[in-house]
C-alpha cells in the first residue's frame, strides 16, 4: 500500500507535517489491477482537531428553563465526542451532560450563544 500526497495538498497542509504532533490523514483508496493499493491523501489534521478534543461549557439559570431545553435540542443536532458541562445558577452546581456529547463548531457556538447569551457559552 502506498500513500500519495499531491503537491497542492502538501502545500495546503504542510504546516501540520512540520510539527512533532500526531496527525490524521483523510483521503480515498485507489485500487488498480496491476498496481499496489494507494491511499490518495486529501486532508491532513492534527489529531486533537480531528477528534475535536475540547469541552463545551454552558451556563443556565435553571435546568427547567426553556432556553436550556432549546440548547439541548441544538446539542442533539450536533452529536460528537466533546463533553458538555452545564453550570446551573439556581443550584450552583456543574453537571456533565453525558447524553449530549457534541461536535464543537462555529455554527454550534453561534446557535447556542443566540439562545443562552454570548457570555454563557464557552469551549476549552
Amino acid at each position: 500500500c502506498e500513500l500519495i500526497v499531491f503537491p497542492k495538498t502538501y502545500l495546503n497542509f504542510s504546516s501540520y507535517i512540520s510539527y512533532e504532533k500526531p496527525f490524521v490523514l483523510s483521503g480515498r483508496v485507489s485500487v488498480k489491477e496491476d498496481a499496489p493499493k494507494q491511499i490518495i491523501c486529501e486532508k491532513i489534521e492534527f489529531i486533537d482537531d480531528y477528534y475535536n478534543l475540547q469541552s463545551l461549557f454552558i451556563k443556565v439559570k435553571s435546568l427547567e428553563d426553556d432556553e436550556f431545553k432549546k440548547a439541548l435540542n441544538i446539542l442533539n443536532k450536533n452529536k460528537g465526542t466533546s463533553p458538555v458541562f452545564v453550570y446551573c445558577e439556581s443550584t450552583k452546581k456543574t453537571l456533565k451532560a453525558d447524553k449530549y456529547n457534541c461536535l464543537i463548531s462555529d455554527d454550534l457556538m453561534f446557535h447556542l450563544k443566540q439562545v443562552l447569551g454570548k457570555n454563557n457559552v464557552a469551549k476549552k
